[in-house]
C-alpha cells in the first residue's frame, strides 16, 4: 500500500485527509480539522493578520509532523480563498518556506471547483449515475459550484460567499437580530444571482459547512466521516437546524452534539447559505459528501481516476 495526504489551508480551517491506495482502490485512513481563521479580518482590510498566519502555520507544522509519523511521504498542501485574495499572501508563503514545509499551491476558484468535482465523481458515482448534478462547496471565504453530467462540466463558478465573511459583516458571534439575518440573506441571494438557475437532478454539498450540518442533524459525536458521507438532508432538515441555531446563544450552541465548538459562531451563516442555495436551485434535498478538495487533489496528482473509494479508518 502507498500513502499520501492533502493539507487544505482554507479561510476558516486547516484540514488534512490521509489515504492509502493500490491498483484497485483508495482507502481513507484518517482526517483532521483545526479551525484557525486565517481570513479573520481579511474582509475589512484585505490582509492576513500576523496572528492568524502564525496560528495557521503552527497547525500545518503539527499536521506535517503527524503525517510523517504515519510514514506518509507524499504530502500535498493547497491554499484557497484567503490566500488567493490577501494582499500579503506572499508573506505567508515565505513563512512556510522558511519553516521547510512542503510547497503550498494556491488554487484559483475554477481549479478548486474542478478538483472538488473530481473527488465527488470518484466517491459518489453511484448516486450521481447519469443524472445532471450540481456540486457546491461553501468555505470560510467563498463558495464553488459545478453543474455537470458524469465527467462533463456545463457550468463552473466561484463566488465570494463564505461563512466567515457573512458572520463578520452581518451576524456577529452571538445571536443576530432579525434585521441582520435579513440583510445577510439579501446579500447571499444577490451573490447567488451569479449562477444561472439550472435544472439539476442531484445537489451535492461538500466541505466543512455541509458536513457539520449533517453531523449536527444526526447528532454524531465524535465526527465519523463514514457515517456522514452519502447522508441526505432535506429542506425541512435545514430549516430545523436553522431554528435550533437561532434559538441558542453562542455558548449553548457550542454544546450541540455534532457541532464543533469552533464552528458554533459561523454555523448560522452556513445554514443561511445552504438554505438559499437549495431555494435558488429548486432542490428539495442535498447529498452530503465528506470527499472533497483534499481527495480531488490526490486523485488528480497521483493519477487515481477510476479507482473505488471507501472509508476504512486506522
Amino acid at each position: 500500500m502507498l500513502k499520501a495526504a492533502t493539507i487544505d489551508i482554507g479561510s476558516n480551517s486547516v484540514k488534512y485527509l490521509y489515504i492509502e491506495y493500490d491498483a484497485n482502490g483508495i482507502y481513507a485512513k484518517g482526517e483532521r480539522v483545526e479551525v484557525t481563521r486565517l481570513s479573520e479580518g481579511l474582509s475589512q482590510n484585505g490582509v492576513l493578520s500576523s496572528t492568524a498566519m502564525q496560528r495557521t502555520q503552527r497547525r500545518v507544522m503539527q499536521m506535517v509532523r503527524e503525517l510523517k509519523s504515519k510514514h506518509v511521504r507524499r504530502i500535498f498542501i493547497v491554499g484557497t480563498m484567503a490566500l488567493r485574495t490577501a494582499k500579503n499572501a506572499s508573506e505567508f508563503l515565505t513563512r512556510m518556506r522558511d519553516a521547510r514545509l512542503p510547497e503550498v499551491t494556491i488554487l484559483d476558484g475554477d481549479e478548486e471547483a474542478r478538483l472538488g468535482q473530481v473527488a465527488v465523481i470518484g466517491a459518489l458515482h453511484r448516486q450521481l449515475g447519469n443524472h445532471r448534478y450540481c456540486i457546491f462547496d461553501t468555505g470560510g471565504g467563498s463558495t464553488e459550484f459545478i453543474v455537470g453530467e458524469q465527467q462533463d462540466v456545463n457550468e463552473r463558478k466561484s463566488l465570494d460567499l463564505g461563512v466567515v465573511d457573512c458572520t463578520e459583516k452581518y451576524l456577529g458571534r452571538e445571536l443576530p437580530n432579525r434585521s441582520s439575518i435579513m440583510a445577510c440573506e439579501r446579500e447571499i441571494e444577490q451573490t447567488l444571482d451569479g449562477i444561472p438557475v439550472q435544472n439539476v437532478d442531484v445537489l451535492v454539498g461538500v466541505g466543512g459547512t455541509v458536513t457539520t450540518l449533517a453531523a449536527t442533524h444526526l447528532g454524531i459525536e465524535p465526527y465519523d466521516p463514514g457515517k456522514i458521507h452519502g447522508t441526505t438532508l432535506t429542506r425541512a432538515d435545514i430549516q430545523n437546524l436553522r431554528e435550533q441555531f437561532l434559538s441558542l446563544p453562542l455558548e449553548a450552541r457550542k454544546n450541540i452534539p455534532g457541532l464543533h465548538p469552533q464552528r458554533a459562531d459561523v454555523i448560522i451563516a452556513g445554514v443561511l447559505i445552504v438554505q438559499s442555495i437549495m431555494k435558488k436551485l429548486r432542490c428539495k434535498e442535498l447529498v452530503v459528501s465528506d470527499a472533497g478538495l483534499r481527495l480531488g487533489v490526490m486523485i488528480d496528482r497521483l493519477g487515481l481516476t477510476g479507482r473505488t473509494f471507501q472509508y476504512i479508518g486506522e
